[in-house]
């Protein structure tokens, strides 16, 4: 008896994450062709958020197998901290995912049997409960429920060991994935601009995580938010001290790309945007702020979606404050060291 109870324990654990539901999907900004007309003249289909980051993807799970349904993703603190040629060379790289077809679907099925493996090796469920509690009684079926316990176990390190190996296989196809991106980019925007573009990435990001951390500060101690996020990133990243940026982006650049990652480090992609030797064919100067018509405006549209995504009803204009209050409230917090 004790294989069968455990040999369907196991197919029950294996079928049922293909039936769970998943979360909601983010409710972000979507652009209209009206509204941002410039910058349309650049890309056709975009969506806006506060990340200090830009990503290629798709509105579903069969958006991605058939190829349609493609979604870009640009945030709003890139905008706001770069020139057009630079977002013109990011905007570049992401649609270059788009041209992956076959790695981006073979990557997504990859990755989706990752998760898979991942839901049905360390989620716990009833039936681990009711197995735990039964093998603690002293009855006759304790020792029959003590070996589908064990049997379990060992199917999901056999399990875990596969995950890796395929979460492996993920990471080193997502590496050349970026690789091959970084081609578009530095092809349109020049090698030059690529490396000028990793560091304000990096400076970005870094005060990307100030800033956030700022608004979590502000909120739990006193119920106020920054009125507008990527007002608050740029202006700490004008107060960063430029040697603790430079240390920092220095830390950063001399970094090696392990196994699992799945990009490659900012030095090796560099270095092989370099050897491209490329002079671009795209130079446009002025900061990327002028393809917006009202930046300001939509920079406070998109932060408000943000908090409510986040917050629910409890984000209104009555706890917005200012974009210098935030600040003279963060200066005097310890946990940013950097800004002190």
């Amino acid at each position: 008896m004790g294989p069968l109870v455990a040999g369907v324990i196991l197919l029950f654990f294996m079928v049922k994450p293909m039936f769970a539901r998943r979360s909601r999907s983010r409710p972000l900004r979507t652009l209209q062709f009206g509204e941002e007309p410039l910058l349309f003249a650049l890309v056709t289909r975009i969506v806006l958020d506060c990340q200090a980051n830009a990503s290629a993807g798709s509105g579903s799970k069969m958006g991605v197998l058939l190829g349609n349904d493609l979604v870009l993703t640009i945030g709003l603190p890139l905008a706001a901290g770069m020139t057009i040629q630079q977002l013109a060379g990011v905007i570049a790289h992401e649609l270059g995912h788009f041209s992956q077809g076959a790695g981006m679907k073979l990557s997504f099925l990859i990755r989706s049997i990752n998760a898979w493996f991942w839901r049905i090796v360390y989620e716990r469920d009833d039936w681990d409960e009711s197995l735990a509690r039964g093998a603690e009684r002293e009855d006759r079926f304790a020792l029959l429920l003590l070996f589908s316990m064990l049997c379990i176990w060992i199917t999901r390190r056999v399990l875990w060991v596969l995950m890796l190996i395929g979460h492996g296989l993920s990471c080193f196809m997502l590496r050349r994935v970026e690789y091959d991106a970084d081609r578009y980019e530095t092809r349109l925007a020049g090698s030059d601009v690529f490396k000028e573009t990793t560091s304000k990435l990096i400076q970005v990001g870094v005060a990307a995580d100030i800033a956030f951390s700022m608004a979590d500060a502000c909120w739990h101690k006193k119920g106020q938010l920054p009125e507008d996020l990527t007002e608050l990133i740029v202006a700490v990243c004008d107060r960063i001290p430029q040697a603790q940026l430079k240390a920092i982006e220095s830390e950063m650049l001399k970094s090696k790309t392990g196994l699992f990652d799945s990009h490659p480090t900012h030095g090796e992609r560099i270095e092989s945007a370099r050897r491209e030797k490329a002079s671009g064919v795209f130079h446009f100067d002025g900061p990327a702020t002028q393809l917006f018509k009202d930046f300001s405006k939509t920079s406070r549209d998109v932060t408000m979606r943000f908090y409510r995504e986040v917050l629910g009803k409890q984000a209104s204009k009555k706890v917005m404050i200012s974009t210098a209050s935030a600040l003279a409230g963060g200066e005097d917090n310890r946990t940013n060291p950097i800004l002190r």
